[in-house]
């Protein structure tokens, strides 16, 4: 397996050179990732986020829920290239210009042998019924999508014992198989829990402006 070299950024973001991945996970330098979260508006007029279940065979957070779709931005690689990891995790072809830019957000947590410091770019798109069914999971990454309505999520990040269900399905041999799942936070990839409150504010502000623009009309 070629060996993955991330670009590494001082305080402003700038590239100052590349480091495999495992060094700069061990050392804590500064890189670049790409985040992408699918959404859409449920019956009752809620956003819903998309959640990915990661595949038990991942070596890191097995089994937990994640964005939609993420990934490290390489050396010599733009912010827009990211966006193979939607093609690559979900199976879908997006245009980078149809997707929304939300924030980036500076991630910063240390586990026992792993140091995170990161600029994550935040995207989101806006997903048909239609795309959604022709998602294909790249099953060794991904084990199911589930859709968590945003006061659902709120609840989950800001309350440790709360639980909702989510549904969605999971994918088998290429098979999607519809399936409820019980989401706490416990089961979520939340090491950086501010990283989810700015989410979660900074949607709760375009559904606030969305309902302004629909009332002045």
């Amino acid at each position: 397996m070629q060996e993955e070299y991330l670009a590494i950024c001082d305080s402003q973001q700038q590239v100052i050179g590349k480091k495999s991945r495992a060094a700069v996970h061990r050392d804590g330098d500064w890189h670049q990732t790409f985040h992408f979260w699918g959404y859409h508006y449920n019956d009752r007029g809620e956003l819903e986020l998309l959640l990915q279940q990661r595949s038990q065979k991942k070596q890191d957070f097995p089994n937990q829920f994640d964005m939609t779709a993420s990934g490290h931005i390489q050396f010599n690689e733009t912010i827009e290239e990211g966006l193979r990891e939607v093609k690559e995790e979900l199976g879908l072809s997006l245009m980078w210009s149809d997707l929304e830019p939300l924030m980036v957000y500076p991630i910063s947590y240390k586990l026992e042998d792993w140091i995170d410091n990161e600029f994550s770019h935040v995207y989101l798109y806006l997903l048909s019924p239609k795309e959604m069914e022709a998602t294909v999971l790249q099953e060794e990454e991904v084990e199911g999508l589930y859709w968590c309505s945003l006061p659902e999520l709120t609840k989950v990040v800001n309350q440790s014992n709360y639980a909702t269900e989510v549904k969605g399905y999971r994918q088998e041999e290429g098979n999607k198989i519809p399936t409820k799942k019980i989401l706490r936070r416990s089961r979520m990839c939340i090491d950086a829990p501010s990283y989810y409150h700015s989410l979660i504010e900074k949607l709760n502000q375009k559904q606030a402006r969305e309902r302004g623009v629909k009332h002045e009309h």
